[in-house]
């Protein structure tokens, strides 16, 4: 509404209000003289009580019908709906605090361990290197190798939020093969192969079997790389973290999704 029409209004207003008061002033001396002019006692107290009356409704009618005393600035603005308050999102700070705590604990992880064996045969040439002198032995070793993930070294930097797609990515090195463990116990003696004139047992010294189990330990290292055992412990690590951190990042927001991948 345009501020000529407020005051248009308003003056509308006043002007009956004026008559309105006018009109009502009169009816109340005129009330008032006939009254006097009856001279009687009750025609006194019958034009007071007709003028308090009066004078009563103008107090509470006019305001009312004419909105005298309400301004335009008196009206109330409609009620602000507050909106509800974002739910604060996780960031990378929130979940590097839930996976670093526990990478300090964990330190290096095992995430596989590969059998490996291997037959190395054994030989003692004889007089002459004449094979009906010479004597032979098949030795099998029998070992193990365990492969870990060193989380020693974590920081916030290996840590990836991607806020659109809300997945956590958490950057791990690759498994590490550790050495091979060939147990003496493990290790199998098979029957000595002698030619028609060699005689006596094959006898090892200090020398040979520690030149025997190098032999060995390379022999097992070889299969390894043929079997790409290390690419089976890279599958395990991955699988291992993320069952260690999943509950972990799911407990700051089960609406993340978690993933390792490897630096």
């Amino acid at each position: 509404m345009s501020e000529e029409k407020i005051i248009r209004d308003k003056d509308e207003r006043t002007d009956g209000k004026d008559l309105y008061e006018e009109e009502l002033l009169s009816r109340i001396e005129d009330a008032a003289a006939r009254g006097a002019q009856t001279g009687t006692r009750y025609g006194i107290i019958l034009a007071t009580v007709i003028t308090l009356l009066l004078i009563t409704a103008a107090a509470f009618i006019l305001p009312a019908f004419f909105g005298i005393d309400q301004k335009v600035s008196d009206v109330p603005a409609e009620t602000a709906i507050t909106p509800a308050p974002e739910e604060k999102r996780p960031t990378t700070a929130d979940f590097s605090e839930a996976i670093l705590t526990r990478t300090e604990q964990k330190k290096k992880i095992e995430v596989f361990e590969a059998e490996v064996t291997d037959v190395v045969k054994l030989s003692d040439e004889g007089l002459l290197s004449l094979p009906v002198f010479s004597k032979s032995q098949l030795i099998t070793f029998n070992g193990s190798v365990i492969y870990t993930v060193d989380l020693t070294g974590m920081s916030e930097s290996d840590i990836e939020l991607d806020e659109s797609a809300k997945k956590v990515t958490l950057w791990i090195p690759h498994a590490e093969q550790g050495e091979i463990n060939i147990p003496a116990s493990e290790m199998e003696f098979g029957d000595v192969e002698k030619g028609f004139l060699a005689f006596g047992e094959l006898k090892l010294s200090v020398e040979d079997e520690a030149k025997i189990e190098m032999e060995a330990e390379k022999k097992m290292m070889e299969t390894l790389l043929r079997e790409q055992t290390l690419a089976q412990a890279d599958r395990f690590a991955k699988m291992t973290v993320w069952e260690i951190f999943q509950p972990f990042v799911a407990k700051v927001s089960p609406e993340y999704t978690f993933e390792v991948s490897f630096k």
